[in-house]
């Protein structure tokens, strides 16, 4: 996984909509005013996943407005991606990439925000670009 710099690690508590809390294992690294956020969580046996309630419980969590959504897959595997507006600190607009990815038991999520300012900017293409780019599953264990 290609990003600016070392990232931070930690584990977070997520709900299902199912209302389990599942670990959800981050990495985030900061460039600037971009970040860089990659995860996953590992679905319990008797869970299913939908891309469409992941959108919603986002779009509702960061009280995001959807700019636009393709279905896109990675190795086989299918995905989503997407464009959402969000409001940061003061007011400050962000864009936010997102690529979910349902691999098994496993749903990735890799996020890119930046400032809306920014949008299409070059920059800000190649660099969101590189890093969807370099990410990959090994499905071999």
């Amino acid at each position: 996984m290609l990003l600016p710099k070392e990232p931070t690690l930690s584990t977070e508590i997520t709900t299902a909509a199912t209302g389990e809390k599942l670990p959800q294992y981050v990495a985030l690294s900061t460039e600037g005013n971009s970040v860089f956020y990659v995860s996953y969580s590992d679905l319990l046996s008797d869970m299913t996943f939908s891309f469409d309630n992941a959108r919603e419980g986002m779009l509702a969590a960061g009280k995001g407005t959807l700019i636009s959504e393709r279905s896109i897959s990675l190795g086989g595997f299918p995905g989503r991606e997407l464009r959402v507006l969000i409001k940061g600190p003061n007011e400050v607009e962000y864009i936010d990439r997102v690529r979910f990815y349902h691999v098994g038991m496993r749903i990735y999520l890799l996020q890119y925000f930046f400032l809306k300012s920014e949008d299409g900017s070059a920059l800000v293409t190649t660099k969101a670009e590189k890093f969807f780019d370099s990410f990959k599953v090994d499905t071999s264990h």
